[in-house]
């Protein structure tokens, strides 16, 4: 996993979750931003996996891929 593949991925998932929006997103941040906010105000649950991250040290900003959610009580 890298940043590129990251990148290509995300400009996936965003054409997956909303192909016309994906379209009108000028560059990959915008991708990267539009699946963290989508992923971040979803109620159903989801499951982000980074598959072959075997190098840690060249993509040391992999935390900007992820979501961020708010812990909710589990019944």
């Amino acid at each position: 996993m890298s940043e590129t593949t990251a990148t290509r991925d995300f400009e996936n998932i965003a054409a997956k979750i909303n192909t016309s929006i994906s379209h009108a997103l000028p560059h990959e941040v915008s991708h990267r931003a539009y699946v963290r906010q989508t992923l971040e105000s979803w109620e159903e649950p989801w499951l982000l996996v980074f598959d072959n991250y075997d190098r840690p040290e060249a993509f040391l900003d992999i935390g900007e891929f992820f979501p961020l959610r708010q812990s909710q009580d589990v019944e």
